[in-house]
């Protein structure tokens, strides 16, 4: 399954990671099917001179 994350501000990477598991009574898994980032964000992940 792929993934974004940031680790570093103006770093966002998306790399393949292992599928979920459910591993106790109770857990779920959710599929997302769309996502975005809010404007009033936009500033933790674009790098700005």
């Amino acid at each position: 399954m792929k993934a974004s994350y940031s680790t570093v501000k103006g770093d966002v990477r998306v790399d393949n990671i292992p599928d979920p598991r459910i591993k106790e009574q109770g857990d779920v898994i959710v599929k997302i099917t769309a996502t975005a980032i809010c404007g009033s964000d936009l500033h933790q992940v674009v790098r700005q001179p």
